[in-house]
C-alpha cells in the first residue's frame, strides 16, 4: 500500500494506491468549526445536492448515469467530530484496471453533484429543500427512538453546556421549521469557500490522478484548519445526579467521567484497555458483577470517547434497580482504581483489539478510515497500532486512573408501566 499526500492551496489530496481491492473509493470531506446554529443547514445540504442537479435533472437521469458508471454507489454523510463538523461525499466504483477511464468519469460525477445544484435567486430548488427538511425530521425521530442515544444527548447537555458536546447532533425540529432556503444556500457557499477540504482516494489509481482532480475540482483559496479534540478545564470529582423521564420500555443509566491530560499513547492505547477490562465485553467486571451475578441490568458497557475526552458507563435497567445498580457500578470502578485486575485481564483486552485490527485490512472502507483518522486525529496506522497495543502494562493503566474524574450520574427513567418486571 503506497500513501501520498499532496497539498494544494484549496484542498489536500490523499492517494492510497493498492491492488488489494476490486473497488476504488473516493471520499471528499469539507470540514469546519462545529457551530450550533450551522448544524441544521449543514445537515440539509447533502440531501439537497443529491436531490437537485443541473445536469441530472431527474432521479431517473441520475440513476441511469450511475448504471453507466458500472453501478457506481454514492452517498453523503455529516459527522460531528469534536470541535469540527465534517460533510462527506462518497463514491465506490469498479477499479480502474477493470474499466480503463472509469476513474475520471466517476470523479467528474461526484464533483458535479457537489458543485452543480439547481439554484434560483440565491436559493436551492424549493422542492429539494422541503424534501431535505422532511428527511432530517425523520432522522431526528429515528434518533430519539433510541433510549441510549437520546439519554447520552441529554446527559452531555448537563455535563458540558454551551460546548459542541451539548449540541443536538441533528439539530431540532423547531430549528428546521425556522431555517430559510436562502440561509442554507449561504451555508453551502460558505462551505465551498472556507472549509478545509480533504480528498481521499483508495484503490488502483491512475497515474494522472492529480491532473484529473485539478480538472474537475476547481476550488480556490487558502483555508484555516480546525481542531477536533475537546479538552476540559473544570472537574468536580464527584457523582452529581440528574434524572429525566421519557416513555421508553426501559430506563437508561449513564455515568460520565471527564478525562484529563492524557498522553497520545494513553489516549490511543491505555484507555481502551482500561475500559475493556471495566466494561468492554462479557468478560468485563461490570458485565460479570452487575449483569450476570446480580441481574440488575439488561445491558452494561464502558467506553472511552477520545475526541471528547470522556469515559461513559451505560446501562439499560429498570428504574427500581437504579440505586443498587449505581452502588455496584461504583464499587467496580473503585476496585479497578485499586488495581484489582491482573495480566490476564489486560491480555484479553489486547487480544480483542488485535483481532479488530486484523479485520481492518479486509475492508477498503476500514482501511481508508485509518488514513482519515490519521489526518484529522493523529492516530497511528494499523501496523503501528498492533505494536503499541502489545506494550500496555498494568503500570500504564494505574497511571491513567488519577486522570479519570467522576462528573455525572444521569438516569433517563422509562415509563414504569412499560418496563419489564424482570431482567
Amino acid at each position: 500500500m503506497n500513501y501520498k499526500k499532496i497539498k494544494n492551496e484549496a484542498y489536500n489530496l490523499h492517494i492510497i494506491n493498492t491492488d488489494k481491492y476490486k473497488k476504488t473509493v473516493i471520499k471528499i470531506n469539507f470540514k469546519n468549526k462545529n457551530i450550533k446554529e450551522n448544524i441544521v443547514p449543514r445537515r440539509l445540504i447533502p440531501t439537497i445536492l443529491s436531490e437537485s442537479n443541473n445536469l441530472y435533472k431527474t432521479k431517473r437521469l441520475l440513476s441511469i448515469k450511475t448504471e453507466e458508471l458500472y453501478n457506481l454507489s454514492g452517498g453523503t454523510d455529516v459527522t460531528n467530530s469534536g470541535e469540527s463538523i465534517i460533510t462527506s461525499f462518497n463514491a465506490s466504483f469498479l477499479n480502474e484496471k477493470y474499466a480503463p477511464g472509469l476513474f475520471e468519469d466517476a470523479f467528474a460525477f461526484v464533483t458535479n453533484i457537489i458543485f452543480n445544484p439547481k439554484v434560483i435567486n440565491d436559493s436551492f430548488d424549493d422542492k429539494a429543500f422541503k424534501y431535505s427538511c422532511e428527511c432530517l425530521k425523520e432522522e431526528i425521530d429515528v434518533f430519539n427512538e433510541s433510549p441510549r442515544a437520546y439519554a447520552i444527548t441529554k446527559m452531555l447537555e448537563k455535563l458540558s453546556p454551551d460546548t459542541p458536546l451539548s449540541y443536538p447532533p441533528y439539530g431540532t425540529k423547531k430549528e428546521i421549521d425556522k431555517v430559510k432556503n436562502k440561509d442554507v444556500y449561504k451555508s453551502y457557499v460558505d462551505m465551498l469557500n472556507n472549509d478545509v477540504v480533504d480528498i481521499f482516494i483508495i484503490g488502483n489509481i491512475p497515474s494522472n490522478v492529480e491532473s484529473i482532480v485539478k480538472k474537475h475540482f476547481k476550488l480556490k483559496g487558502k483555508r484555516n484548519n480546525t481542531k477536533h479534540y475537546i479538552y476540559h478545564d473544570k472537574f468536580t470529582d464527584k457523582y452529581n445526579e440528574y434524572s429525566d423521564t421519557k416513555d421508553y420500555n426501559q430506563s437508561t443509566l449513564l455515568i460520565g467521567y471527564k478525562v484529563d491530560n492524557l498522553t497520545t499513547y494513553e489516549r490511543d492505547y491505555v484507555m481502551p484497555i482500561y475500559t475493556y477490562i471495566l466494561g468492554g465485553g462479557p468478560d468485563s467486571r461490570l458485565f460479570k458483577n452487575v449483569r450476570e451475578k446480580n441481574s440488575l441490568c439488561y445491558s452494561i458497557s464502558c467506553s472511552f470517547k477520545p475526541l471528547s475526552n470522556l469515559m461513559i458507563i451505560s446501562s439499560g435497567i429498570n428504574a427500581s434497580s437504579y440505586k443498587k445498580a449505581l452502588k455496584l457500578i461504583k464499587e467496580e470502578v473503585s476496585k479497578m482504581n485499586k488495581g484489582e485486575f491482573d495480566k490476564k485481564d489486560i491480555d484479553n483486552g489486547k487480544i480483542t483489539y488485535l483481532s479488530a485490527f486484523e479485520e481492518v485490512n479486509d475492508s477498503i472502507y476500514s482501511t481508508l478510515n485509518t488514513y482519515v483518522t490519521r489526518e484529522y486525529l493523529g492516530t497511528d496506522l494499523i501496523n503501528t497500532k498492533k505494536r503499541k497495543i502489545k506494550k500496555v502494562t498494568k503500570k500504564d493503566i494505574l497511571n491513567v486512573i488519577p486522570k479519570i474524574h467522576p462528573e455525572i450520574v444521569y438516569l433517563l427513567e422509562g415509563g414504569k408501566e412499560n418496563e419489564k418486571k424482570n431482567i
